[in-house]
């Protein structure tokens, strides 16, 4: 009784599922000295995320309301200041990270 192998069906639904929603990113982490990493990955969804930046940082109102489309686009291409770990220098930096949608799917998932 160990794993069973997916069946016929299973396989197939789920490379569907992978054309129909499998969004592909570029994640970046550059570092203020040494070398930028670079990796990529796949998700299914998009969680939507909102920055104060967006309406210029002041509380919402009627005069600077943020459209839905910012929102989507600050979402597929985030952008944030982090501290990490740098092998080069051996010590932690401040980095920026930039996650990149590089593909939209047919079907776009968002939570």
């Amino acid at each position: 009784p160990g794993e069973q192998a997916p069946r016929g069906n299973d396989v197939n639904q789920g490379q569907l599922i992978d054309r129909l929603q499998g969004i592909d990113f570029l994640s970046i982490i550059e570092y203020a000295r040494g070398k930028p990493k670079i990796s990529t990955s796949r998700a299914f969804t998009v969680d939507l995320a909102y920055d104060q930046k967006l309406s210029g940082g002041k509380t919402p109102s009627s005069a600077n309301i943020v459209r839905f489309g910012q929102i989507l686009r600050f979402s597929l291409c985030k952008e944030a200041p982090l501290r990490a770990w740098c092998e080069e220098t051996r010590s932690y930096e401040a980095v920026v990270q930039r996650k990149i949608a590089t593909s939209l799917p047919s079907l776009l998932s968002l939570s």
